[in-house]
């Protein structure tokens, strides 16, 4: 024995078996602590085989400061998750707080545990709403809730990189809508994969991000997708971090989160928040659309200031080459008379003069009359050349008026090959949408076996429409019949997550 045992006194020490000893903890535990007790516990692991197996912690700054496992049976689970999932959308997952109703247990070979009897959904979406309004309001705190807003929004939208899952029904819908559209082909559309759904929502986008920032200068914009789901799905886009990160981003960042009436608080930190995935596409294809009529605009904007442009400098052309022509003619004139004028005058001095000043006059009456005519002869010689001039300026205007036109022709023909390949496209489109219309004409719904069932004139589509002893009517391809409620059945249904 050690030293220690022969302190005690071991006569006093009643030898026990385990189980023994283990049996009386039990029992004592059972009696301290029989009743139910509420906790909160946070859910650090859980298995599902026939039973729902749970390792609960309580944790405070990081670390577990207390745990223990959790057991609820699958007689018990039949009724509590069921109810949890249509509150919460989803059932428990690692990660959630949870408020249970539990009673302490102890097993002789597996330890203390905790029997699971109720789970508290209205614990969960309040610790959410909780969780959501402190983030709302350190994002406030911060200055950053409307930052992203700032960054400017292109008119083009054709870079774009997009955050979300490959098999998200949101992805496919999304891109349907830029390919029926008649425009895929202008568009650059990049898929950064994330997880949309699950605890690990919140970590995937993060790491989406940081990859397209690597490479901003080759983007116009940044897209975050997912289809519906419920308030648990979307509270990864709650987290404080996320958003944050979103708000501080140096692209305009585009989201199409959930259903129209949902708005996470990444909607609300984006620059840009659009209902679903469909209406973000057609937001893209609308603003293509516009950029596209302007070009088109602008092109015949070109093409008629040319043309006035040309009918303006040959009107100037004609008036120039008038008043040229107009000015020559009345200077010939005016010169011509002056010239008259003077030979009459020397006539005249001819008859009253004596012979040597007769030839004195007439030497000075053939000087003046070289004279004037060098200075007739230099004034049409001035006139030509600033016609010639003119004449040179006219073709020039010509030649650059010439190449804009080809320049323009260039465009329109470009712009018209685009237009013709939307032709098709679009009558495509439109064939499709025939099929579809046909597809839910009532007649064709009716064919298959599915009638309209009125009460008061009102479709019924919901069992909560109907008590038994109401009177409906059943329309039929050749007329209607009218029926009494006897029964009515609910069917379970889940929401769909995406």
């Amino acid at each position: 024995m050690s030293d220690f045992a022969h302190k005690i006194d071991t006569d006093q020490v009643q030898a026990l078996r385990l189980s023994d000893l283990l049996t009386y903890v039990r029992n004592t535990i059972k009696g301290a602590f029989g009743g139910y007790y509420w906790i909160i516990a946070e859910v650090t692991s859980l298995s599902v085989r026939r039973h729902y197996y749970f390792d609960l912690a309580e944790m405070q700054n990081g670390q577990v400061v207390a745990k223990v496992r959790g057991n609820l049976w699958e007689s018990v689970a039949s009724r509590v998750i069921p109810e949890f999932k249509a509150s919460t959308g989803q059932p428990p997952q690692e990660g959630m707080e949870l408020m249970l109703l539990v009673q302490v247990d102890m097993h002789l070979q597996y330890g203390i545990s905790l029997t699971i009897y109720d789970i508290n959904p209205d614990y969960t979406l309040g610790n959410l709403e909780r969780k959501r309004k402190e983030t709302i309001r350190q994002l406030q705190a911060d200055g950053v809730m409307d930052l992203n807003k700032h960054n400017p929004l292109p008119q083009l939208l054709q870079r774009v990189a997009v955050i979300t899952s490959e098999t998200a029904a949101g992805w496919g819908d999304f891109q349907n809508q830029i390919q029926q559209s008649g425009l895929g082909s202008l568009f650059r559309i990049d898929l950064y994969p994330a997880l949309m759904q699950g605890n690990k929502t919140t970590a995937t986008v993060y790491q989406a991000m940081i990859q397209i920032l690597g490479r901003v200068e080759d983007y116009d914009a940044l897209l975050i997708l997912r289809g519906g789901g419920s308030r648990m799905d979307l509270a990864a886009f709650d987290d404080y971090e996320l958003c944050s990160y979103i708000s501080n981003f140096p692209l305009p960042v585009l989201t199409a989160i959930g259903h129209e009436q949902d708005v996470s608080i990444a909607d609300m930190v984006a620059h840009t928040r659009l209902k679903t995935p469909t209406a973000l596409a057609e937001f893209l294809v609308q603003r293509m659309l516009l950029q596209l009529n302007r070009i088109v605009n602008a092109e015949q904007g070109v093409e008629r200031l040319l043309l006035d442009r040309m009918g303006d400098l040959e009107k100037k052309q004609s008036y120039v080459v008038s008043v040229l022509q107009h000015q020559l003619r009345r200077f010939e004139q005016k010169e011509m008379a002056r010239l008259n004028d003077f030979s009459q005058n020397l006539i005249s001095l001819v008859h009253t003069s004596y012979a040597d000043g007769l030839q004195r006059i007439e030497y000075t009456s053939l000087r003046s009359r070289s004279l004037l005519s060098e200075y007739i002869i230099r004034m049409q010689q001035q006139f030509r050349t600033r016609l010639r001039d003119h004449e040179s300026l006219l073709r020039r205007t010509k030649i650059d008026l010439e190449r804009q036109g080809l320049q323009v022709r260039h465009i329109e023909s470009d712009i018209s090959k685009l237009l013709m390949n939307l032709i098709p496209t679009q009558e495509e489109r439109l064939q499709y949408l025939s099929r579809v219309a046909n597809l839910y004409d009532p007649s064709n719904t009716m064919k298959r076996g599915f009638v309209p069932i009125l009460k008061n004139d009102t479709p019924v589509t919901h069992t909560k429409q109907l008590q038994g002893g109401d009177t409906v009517r059943i329309l039929l391809l050749d007329g209607e019949a009218e029926a009494m409620i006897t029964t009515i059945k609910e069917h379970q249904t889940s929401n769909g997550d995406e």
